[in-house]
Order: structure tokens, then C-alpha cells, then sequence
């Protein structure tokens, strides 16, 4: 998963002319927050790649507005806060990856309408509650780290029976 250039992809779409489709700014000492106004003028972007810096703070709303986003990589870093509700948006996520950074609150239950995901990566974070049942929709899920975090409970049947 670990690539090793810095790219910003630009390409020509009927819908969005002259778009960015892929960031990948990873372990380039950037630090402080995501800024809110830039994300909506994204409304194509597939892949945002932010791991191994020094970013804080909570997730900006707009992250969830991006609804072509296949993936998202922003752990090693210093955000903060709860993972949104709104993460239900994201239908076409396919990699997520926000371990070692200091979210908290309950994992989302609205995550499990993320069925295209096959890595989620959420350990070493403070996460606190039980595992959502609707985990068990997660039929693509191949990935799921959550050590690390204040998670209780047991895994549901429907988590049991997925086949990846």
C-alpha cells in the first residue's frame, strides 16, 4: 500500500475538467489542521494519501462530501476527535487507514455502509464502545485492525460469516 513518490494526478473529466484525482503528500512534515475551504474544490478525488506527518486536529466536515473517494490514508499523524456519522457518504471507500492517531469516542455504526471496504485500518487511536454489528455488511472487508483502542465486547454473527 506504501508508495513512495508525492504526486497530485490531474486528469480531463466531462464533469470536472483539469480535476485532481489522486494527493499523495505522505511524510512530508506537514503540520497543523486540514483546511476546511480546499476540500470542496475536490469534488473528484479518489485518493488522498496524508499518513506519516504531523497534521492535528479533528476531521474537517467536508472530508465526508468527498463521495468518489476510494482512499483514504491518514494515520501516523495527530488528529483528533470522532469519526463522523457522515462517514456513511463515503459509499465507495475502499481503504481506510487512520491508525496511530488520537480519535475517540464510538466507532460509527453508519461505517457499515462503506460496503466496498477491504482495508480498515483504526488501531492505536482511542476508540471506546463495542464493535458495530453493522460491521457484518462489510462483505469486501479483508483488513480490520483495532487493537490499540478501548473496544469491548464480542463480534457479531454477521461478522462471522464474511467470507474475505
Amino acid at each position: 500500500r506504501r508508495r513512495r513518490t508525492r504526486t497530485l494526478v490531474a486528469e480531463d473529466d466531462p464533469l470536472y475538467p483539469h480535476t485532481i484525482l489522486q494527493i499523495d503528500l505522505h511524510g512530508m512534515a506537514m503540520s497543523g489542521a486540514l483546511p476546511e475551504q480546499v476540500l470542496p474544490m475536490l469534488p473528484a478525488l479518489q485518493s488522498l494519501v496524508l499518513y506519516g506527518n504531523a497534521l492535528e486536529g479533528p476531521l474537517p466536515s467536508d472530508l465526508y462530501t468527498l463521495v468518489k473517494l476510494k482512499h483514504l490514508e491518514l494515520d501516523n499523524n495527530m488528529f483528533t476527535g470522532v469519526i463522523s456519522e457522515d462517514i456513511q457518504n463515503l459509499v465507495n471507500l475502499e481503504s481506510f487507514y487512520i491508525s496511530e492517531n488520537n480519535f475517540s469516542g464510538e466507532i460509527p455504526s453508519e461505517m457499515g455502509a462503506c460496503t466496498k471496504l477491504t482495508n480498515l485500518w483504526l488501531h492505536d487511536n482511542s476508540f471506546q464502545g463495542t464493535v458495530p454489528s453493522t460491521f457484518g455488511k462489510l462483505v469486501n472487508l479483508e483488513k480490520l485492525y483495532l487493537n490499540g483502542n478501548d473496544v469491548t465486547g464480542s463480534l457479531s454473527e454477521e461478522m462471522g460469516e464474511l467470507s474475505n
